[in-house]
């Protein structure tokens, strides 16, 4: 499955997202912890997520 990570306004990565395949939401969060610690805002279903809100696109390589 896919997942977008994403962070708050006050990062310098605030206007995009990084990919994370993962199988389920709980390792997609432990892979976003692993990288960034808590300086993250989200991570997202694909279902759940709007790349129109993130104009800056994907940061780097997707995630596994």
């Amino acid at each position: 499955m896919t997942f977008y990570l994403t962070f708050g306004q006050k990062s310098p990565l605030r206007n995009g997202w990084i990919e994370i395949n993962a199988p389920d939401m709980e390792f997609a969060r432990e892979l976003a912890f692993d990288a960034f610690g808590e300086k993250f805002a989200f991570v997202y279903e694909e279902k759940n997520f709007d790349k129109r809100y993130f104009p800056a696109g994907q940061f780097g390589e997707t995630m596994i």
